[in-house]
């Protein structure tokens, strides 16, 4: 069989002889694990966190934002309350809608 790639040869052998620029090497290789250790934990420097400011800027606005739709929700569910309490309860004249006065006793 002939073979017709982007530069590709058939060899003999069961190998890549490609002239073109992808590396398989690194993906044959198993990934190495590094351990954290507490003291690689203990070992961060100020300069390590100015250098990775990027990541402390996507944490906090995801906190920020969280924090101020929490703000947002409670606002809305007192005001929700307070209309609720209002129409069905509590009447400046006495009464409410459903006809009920309250009586104060002693």
């Amino acid at each position: 069989q002939a073979f017709e790639g982007c530069g590709c040869v058939v060899a003999p052998a069961a190998q890549c002889l490609c002239t073109h620029a992808t590396d398989f090497s690194a993906s044959s290789a198993p990934p190495t694990i590094r351990p954290v250790t507490v003291e690689m934990l203990t070992s961060v420097s100020l300069d390590d966190l100015a250098s990775t400011w990027m990541v402390f800027a996507v944490v906090g606005g995801m906190a920020g934002g969280t924090l101020f739709l929490a703000a947002c929700f409670e606002v809305r569910d007192r005001r929700a309350k307070r209309l609720i309490l209002r129409t069905f309860i509590v009447r400046e004249h006495g009464g409410n809608k459903l006809g009920f006065a309250e009586v104060g006793g002693s």
